[in-house]
């Protein structure tokens, strides 16, 4: 079961939008009014199930539950830019509908297949670099 949010506002600009003083965030997602499945991001033309349009489809935001299905320690950047190491990682951000994001924790060994995530905003504090990244629930940021 997700979490939704309906009483926010969707920024076309963003996937993502804060739900919490601790940086937490809402996804944002459209439903397809021909098969229910949820598309994400919410600027896909269509739905990836069953090809119905999506361009009169409202978006709206969703809590999770998020869950981790495979990671990876990055050693070697894979563009400019990336500063290794860096974990990324699969995650289930609706039933069937996988991403690769980035998973902030120190180490690999904080992390299990199946695990609960939770989006999060991380980096600068005056917004300059500001990142939606992944951390496990139990997780609390310092």
């Amino acid at each position: 079961m997700t979490h939704s949010h309906p009483n926010l506002t969707a920024d076309a600009s963003s996937l993502s939008v804060p739900t919490d003083e601790n940086g937490g965030l809402a996804l944002w997602f459209k439903r397809c009014p021909a098969c229910q499945a949820l598309a994400f991001p919410p600027t896909l033309p269509g739905c990836a199930a069953c090809g119905h349009s999506l361009d009169a489809v409202e978006p709206h935001a969703e809590g999770g539950p998020f869950f981790l299905r495979e990671f990876v320690t990055l050693h070697v950047p894979l563009v400019d830019g990336i500063k290794t190491p860096l974990i990324v990682g699969e995650v289930e951000v609706a039933p069937g509908l996988i991403r690769q994001a980035v998973i902030e924790v120190a180490a690999e060994a904080e992390l299990a297949l199946g695990q609960s995530m939770r989006p999060v905003l991380s980096g600068e504090a005056d917004g300059s670099s500001r990142r939606c990244v992944f951390v496990p629930v139990a997780q609390e940021r310092s």
